[in-house]
């Protein structure tokens, strides 16, 4: 999205506006800006909407979401219909609508609309495509129906330039490589007259990985030219080459994890591994200091813990005894703390003096222009401008260290097992047996989330969620030692226990976890207990009903948040549930 100056109201608000809006919530709650005053300062910037920007927000979305239904409706319609319409009416649906389409594009070339009827064009000669090959049967292989809908992606991304086409061309083109290299290396190696030729599946594969580096050092170039010259243009946009590192790493992880492992069938790539190492690096230096990118290191460093895990377990696999299976859980865990410490030490490093992806040159001139207007006192600007930036992390970085932290509470849990086991507890277990252990990890989780500092809280995340799953298996077991119980009562017996970790444990990302999960058992044992209780119709409503309370308990909650009139008693729930607004 388009950024604009402070004062706008043409497009979406500004990082700087998005971020300094943020912080008026905490000048709020320390009393040094009215509720008033901080209306203003949404209004100036342009983080409350009217009319006017909702109507720009919304045609546009509601444009595009309309032509994809369109065309979903076309395939769909031709789908259910397919044995009551003739060969030449299929055609002519599929053709009209592309036609159709092409009108809309001609028509409207100048506005927004036209983009997303181009994407809705290519979207439907692929339903062509698939039409043609399914009526006439031509034999052709799949590999090929992507590459003629690559081949008129193409030219459409090249016409619109917008960054929807062109991940869709990189994806067709992703695609057209997979289904040709499954097919090619199945003819080959099955037929014994290219025996001479089986070194071509690995020679494409290679070829592949080192083209999708070269696709992504490319839209990086072009990207950085248009930050530095045209910040505006839609080659400044960073979620496209994130898309494409991430599938470059999940593709180099994968092949260098069966390398490490040995589980794999066939031969192993040191290629792969010494092109993994490469990008590895290379991306470090660029990213750490050339063109610093937290998210394109925190996708680094989950490439390394991932081939470090699989590393670890291998050096384990012959042994299952009680002492390796020991070491193996803490050396995991270990290495996963190491990486999350990594994470954050590039958090720290990269923007200690300014938000994520906000220069300080922004902020300083919205600072400034609110100053002018009077909205913003020095004092006030001062407070805002000693924010601890370390403790603000991106989304993709709180939802790496949240993974991380399920990872590290099942490792958690299997330590906690293995203690047990070797002092033979587990030989008869009872409730106590689990619930006593889980409580000590729970006032051991209570204790790390109530120091500072960013790393203590996200270790103490780890230890709330196993504490969290021992206590709802402890009260599972003290309910029906017989394991006998159905899931309707263990689900009822972990609601009290998710409701209290919920309030005791001072920690955002754990509360909103432990509501969620609330919230999704009450309303599948709500949808049970009617199911046995009640009659078909009578449990119907009475589902619905309760998934209406709830929706509209959460949206008064968002909606008293947003308008700043919050009681003490909500702001003690808002908090246990992990909502803010604005965020």
């Amino acid at each position: 999205m388009t950024q604009i100056e402070a004062g706008s109201k043409e497009w979406m608000p500004s990082r700087a506006a998005e971020f300094l809006c943020r912080q008026t919530e905490r000048l709020v709650k320390g009393r040094s800006l009215t509720p008033a005053e901080c209306q203003r300062i949404y209004d100036f910037c342009g983080v409350r909407p009217g009319y006017l920007q909702w109507q720009k927000f919304l045609v546009p979305l509601l444009s595009l979401l309309g032509l994809l239904s369109l065309v979903a409706g076309a395939v769909f319609f031709v789908a259910w219909n397919w044995a009551n319409m003739p060969k030449m009416a299929k055609f002519a649906l599929a053709e009209l609508l592309v036609v159709a389409l092409a009108v809309l594009v001609w028509w409207r070339w100048y506005d927004g609309l036209a983009r997303s009827a181009l994407l809705a064009t290519g979207l439907s000669f692929g339903a062509l495509f698939a039409l043609y090959g399914q009526i006439y049967q031509t034999g052709a292989d799949s590999w090929e129906l992507f590459r003629a809908w690559l081949f008129v992606f193409l030219p459409l991304a090249l016409i619109a330039r917008q960054n929807s086409l062109w991940f869709c061309t990189w994806l067709l083109a992703s695609l057209t490589f997979q289904v040709y290299y499954a097919t090619v290396s199945m003819s080959m190696l099955d037929s014994t007259v290219f025996d001479g030729l089986d070194y071509f599946p690995t020679t494409a594969l290679y070829g592949y990985l080192i083209v999708q580096v070269m696709f992504l050092v490319t839209r990086e170039v072009l990207a950085l030219r248009a930050i530095k010259h045209n910040p505006q243009s839609w080659l400044a946009s960073r979620w496209f080459s994130r898309v494409m590192a991430g599938f470059l790493l999940l593709m180099l992880t994968s092949i260098v994890a069966g390398n490490v492992s040995g589980w794999r069938y066939g031969n192993p790539h040191p290629f792969v591994t010494a092109l993994w190492l490469v990008v590895l690096l290379a991306g470090y230096f660029f990213y750490r200091y050339r063109h610093p990118d937290l998210c394109m290191l925190t996708l680094g460093t989950v490439s390394l813990a991932a081939v470090g895990c699989v590393l670890i377990m291998q050096m384990f696999d012959s042994s299952y005894d009680v002492g390796g299976l020991f070491m193996l859980g803490c050396l995991m865990a270990l290495w996963l703390a190491g990486c999350g410490a990594l994470m954050l030490y590039w958090r720290r490093k990269l923007y200690e003096r300014q938000p994520v992806e906000v220069s300080s040159t922004e902020m300083a001139v919205l600072t400034e222009q609110l100053r002018r207007h009077n909205l913003l006192t020095q004092t006030q600007t001062e407070e805002i401008q000693q924010f601890d930036h370390s403790s603000h992390l991106p989304w993709y970085l709180r939802l790496t260290l949240g993974i991380g932290g399920w990872v590290a509470a099942m490792i958690i849990l299997l330590l906690l097992v293995l203690v047990l086991y070797v002092i033979g507890l587990l030989n008869d277990p009872s409730a106590a047996t689990v619930i006593i252990p889980a409580l000590i990890l729970a006032f051991i989780a209570g204790g790390l989330l109530r120091v500072q500092g960013v790393s203590k809280h996200h270790i103490g995340l780890a230890w709330a969620i196993a504490a969290t799953c021992g206590l709802c298996f402890g009260f599972y077991i003290l309910f029906d030692p017989g394991w006998e119980m159905s899931f309707l009562v263990g689900s009822l017996c972990s609601l009290p226990v998710l409701a209290v970790m919920a309030l005791a444990m001072p920690d955002r990302t754990f509360r909103f976890m432990a509501i969620t999960a609330l919230t999704f058992l009450l309303i599948l044992s709500g949808n049970l207990l009617a199911g046995m209780y009640l009659p078909p119709v009578i449990r119907f409503w009475a589902v619905s009903a309760l998934v209406a309370v709830i929706v509209i308990f959460w949206l008064w909650i968002i909606r008293e948040q947003i308008n700043l009139k919050a009681t003490s008693w909500l702001r003690l729930f808002s908090l246990s549930s992990g909502v803010f607004l604005p965020a």
